[in-house]
């Protein structure tokens, strides 16, 4: 069977029961979707007519326009780098490395202020706005940068970007990914957490890097490319709109504004900017600018 267009949507995190291994991250029992439709039932309907609910059950219905089953992932850890791979064809039997238990080890965090030349403040189990909120002013105060990470595999920084300019985060994140390469550091994705405001009304920004392990081998991705085949990728934080005016137009009227968007050189996106969806007050705002630069 030949197909013209492949789209392949990834709602990361979003399980439809645990994996063969969730015991040994007290994951026993674990099925998303599940338990968010029996706290909230959800009304999906163009995903229902794909058979997405289906997935809990496995049961035939007649009035679904797809097939659908589930998968078992079969690669160590749990972060969503392994899923990630697999998806992609590859095979990973080694875990990255996770330290939520224990913080980060002072040999690591001596090393990343010696690459940085600035002090290291946190070092826990945390998500990024929560942090934030707590450290964000005293990483104002000292130039510090705030070292956290999640349950899953990765050591994200985040630093105020009138204090820490953003491509000089980005420089850090990269000095330290070099570091976590080293075998007892190696975990799966270093991040970049730029924030902006003032305390009480410290905001993330837009502008998250991630810096992961590349792929050991070709993914199926690199086949594509081999092939000729065209693929373009985005995460789910942004949508993409069609304008009345050239998108270079509607760019430089946004950027005046201070709105950042992103336009594209590729046939199929040519007449499209992208914009972000990270919260309501921001795509309210962000779509109003765009209506009055579009006009």
């Amino acid at each position: 069977m030949k197909y013209k267009r492949i789209f392949l949507m990834i709602l990361d995190s979003l399980g439809v029961g645990e994996a063969v291994d969730a015991s040994n991250y007290g994951d026993t029992g674990a099925n998303t979707l599940s338990h968010i439709n029996e706290k909230c039932p959800l009304f999906v309907p163009n995903l229902q007519k794909l058979g997405f609910l289906d997935t809990l059950t496995l049961r035939e219905h007649k009035d679904v326009e797809g097939y659908y089953t589930f998968a078992r992932p079969t690669n160590t850890g749990k972060d969503s780098l392994s899923g990630h791979y697999e998806l992609m064809g590859i095979k990973n039997n080694i875990p990255f490395k996770t330290f939520a238990e224990t913080g980060f080890p002072r040999e690591l965090i001596d090393e990343i202020e010696l690459v940085t030349g600035r002090k290291i403040i946190g070092n826990k189990v945390s998500d990024a706005a929560t942090i934030v909120s707590e450290l964000g002013e005293r990483q104002m105060e000292q130039g510090s940068l705030i070292l956290f990470m999640t349950n899953e595999s990765n050591l994200q920084i985040a630093a105020h970007e009138d204090v820490v300019p953003m491509q000089k985060l980005y420089t850090y994140c990269e000095k330290i990914r070099r570091l976590t390469m080293k075998e007892e550091w190696r975990v799966g994705r270093v991040i970049a957490r730029p924030f902006t405001g003032k305390p009480g009304k410290f905001r993330l920004t837009n502008e998250r890097k991630d810096y992961a392990i590349k792929p050991p081998r070709k993914t199926v991705l690199d086949f594509l490319k081999e092939h000729n085949y065209e693929f373009f990728a985005e995460n789910g934080n942004y949508a993409f709109i069609k304008t009345k005016q050239p998108p270079a137009v509607v760019k430089e009227r946004l950027e005046e504004k201070k709105i950042l968007i992103k336009t594209y050189g590729q046939e199929m996106l040519k007449d499209y900017v992208r914009i972000s969806t990270g919260s309501k007050q921001v795509m309210e705002r962000f779509a109003n600018a765009l209506l009055e630069a579009d006009r």
